[in-house]
């Protein structure tokens, strides 16, 4: 609890005393976006801005909790601007009441469905929350954040919880990342319709169907990034239209 003495200069019987620093750090930034794929069981990406925004995309599993809230803290961080939950999965979003017990969560966006169930139940109130209904942007800080929904046509919600999986295009200047953790054929059907183009393409643990090429035609992305292992006709059609997979 007492500030550590680095450096101690007596000067004309004046002494000055140098403290490492506490709960005030910031780490240097050079006017560039951070993006953060860990190494989880589940799925989830955390950004850092350039003006200090952070935002989490999804909350992993409950296996990724420790990993999750060492990379944050290292990272010097005590408040999440955004938090999105792209479907309402152990997977995605088990760890939202652990995380909002370590961080100040500005605001959740959701599909809609968590709303009313799990993981959200009992918290309600405790941060902002909003439903996406329809493809839309919001801005933190120089961040966009572009949703494309699958499930905003005339046959609503579908019973498959991972037919109703968002699709998150994060903008920074000139630069996008698309963040599909997990999104079935059908899923990737119903939003390729919407603005995907982006230069890297973020991709979860996805089945063989998905990641079609026509999907990789409407992102046209330059890398994608796999958390896990790609399945092996993904990573032939990546290597069809010359793709670099991470």
């Amino acid at each position: 609890t007492q500030p550590e003495v680095v450096n101690t200069t007596v000067v004309e019987n004046v002494t000055v005393t140098v403290v490492a620093p506490l709960f005030d750090y910031n780490i240097p930034r050079f006017g560039n976006a951070t993006f953060y794929v860990l190494n989880a069981v589940g799925e989830t990406v955390f950004v850092l801005g350039s003006e200090n925004e952070t935002i989490l995309l999804d909350t992993g599993s409950a296996d990724d909790l420790k990993l999750l809230i060492k990379q944050l803290r290292n990272l010097g961080v005590n408040r999440i601007d955004a938090l999105v939950l792209t479907r309402n999965s152990p997977e995605t979003s088990g760890n939202i009441a652990a995380i909002n017990s370590f961080f100040e969560i500005g605001k959740v966006y959701h599909n809609g469905i968590s709303a009313f169930q799990e993981p959200l139940q009992g918290l309600q109130g405790i941060f902002a929350e909003e439903a996406i209904p329809l493809d839309t942007t919001k801005q933190v800080g120089r961040i966009l954040l572009s949703f494309s929904v699958p499930y905003d046509d005339s046959e609503g919600y579908s019973q498959n919880p991972d037919d109703n999986a968002m699709a998150v295009k994060l903008t920074y200047g000139s630069a996008s990342i698309l963040y599909v953790p997990l999104c079935t054929l059908k899923c990737e059907g119903k939003i390729a319709g919407g603005n995907l183009r982006s230069d890297i393409l973020i991709v979860g643990k996805r089945s063989c169907e998905a990641t079609t090429l026509y999907f990789l035609g409407k992102v046209k992305p330059l890398a994608v990034t796999g958390m896990g292992e790609l399945c092996g006709e993904v990573n032939k059609r990546l290597a069809i239209v010359g793709i670099q997979a991470y």
